[in-house]
């Protein structure tokens, strides 16, 4: 019994960190050389969460964000280059100052919404209607969202936009109606 709780109690702690959105604040608040952030240095068995109070770029730097959701809680701040890769998401709820360059940015109204096992579509209307979507331009920034419908299907509209509908990957979309 006396080895039963001490594994007990370090199954239990390993559960409840298991989830955990970790704070990176100290790290991004202003980052001065080429930083990667990869959720795979924290956790191998699921996608992490890194949230920061915001986010500074200072000379050019270069930030590789991978196997991760971040959350910028704020800013988005200074000059450098953001690179997105396909299994990060990055959600900012501030705003976007300075010369911030993104390399395949994708920046998310929801946490953590890419999934590498999501289907794809190859045209809207053989989407079903009711499941959500999210439009963005292609900068990455949310212009719409709402539920699948005969608007959306039958949309027209000659510009290139990123679509994100619920259980599907990110698709580049042209709307033909």
């Amino acid at each position: 019994m006396k080895t039963f709780l001490p594994i007990l109690a370090l199954f239990l702690t390993s559960i409840t960190f298991a989830n955990t959105k970790i704070d990176i604040s100290y790290k991004l608040m202003s980052v001065t050389e080429n930083t990667i952030v990869d959720g795979l240095d924290e956790n191998t068995e699921e996608g992490v969460i890194f949230i920061t109070e915001s986010l500074h770029l200072e000379a050019g730097v270069r930030i590789k964000i991978r196997n991760a959701c971040l959350i910028i809680l704020g800013d988005l701040t200074g000059s450098g280059i953001i690179d997105i890769d396909e299994t990060a998401t990055v959600t900012l709820e501030g705003q976007e100052q300075g010369r911030i360059t993104f390399i395949d940015r994708f920046l998310a109204d929801d946490t953590c919404q890419q999934n590498t096992d999501q289907k794809t579509f190859k045209h809207i209307k053989d989407v079903p209607q009711g499941l959500n979507y999210s439009l963005y331009n292609m900068s990455g920034r949310l212009l719409d969202k709402g539920n699948v419908d005969d608007y959306i299907q039958n949309y027209i509209d000659p510009k290139t936009y990123l679509i994100k509908i619920e259980g599907y990957k990110l698709k580049k979309i042209v709307f033909k109606g």
